[in-house]
């Protein structure tokens, strides 16, 4: 198992929640926010893909800027659940 990731140095997504938008069979669909405008959809796959199969991300833009949030689609619940708590964890920590 690969060694879990922190939010920890990557201002990106190191003040960032997540919230579990919908789940089913096949994903769990997460909803991160207060990201930074600069974060890529790649830094976020870097770190999803720590705590599970990542199938999908999205940043919305706005003039070619984030707009502080993204949907992230991981392959279960427990990869969901894990992302959460680590991202949780790094926020209150600061």
């Amino acid at each position: 198992m690969q060694k879990l990731a922190t939010t920890e140095g990557n201002k990106n997504i190191s003040n960032s929640k997540t919230e579990l938008l919908s789940s089913s069979a096949n994903q769990v669909q997460l909803f991160v926010y207060n990201l930074s405008q600069d974060s890529s959809e790649q830094s976020l796959k870097d770190m999803f893909s720590y705590v599970g199969i990542v199938l999908s991300v999205y940043i919305p833009t706005t003039n070619g800027h984030g707009r502080g949030y993204a949907f992230v689609a991981v392959k279960c619940y427990m990869s969901a659940q894990n992302a959460q708590i680590i991202i949780g964890r790094e926020y209150l920590n600061g």
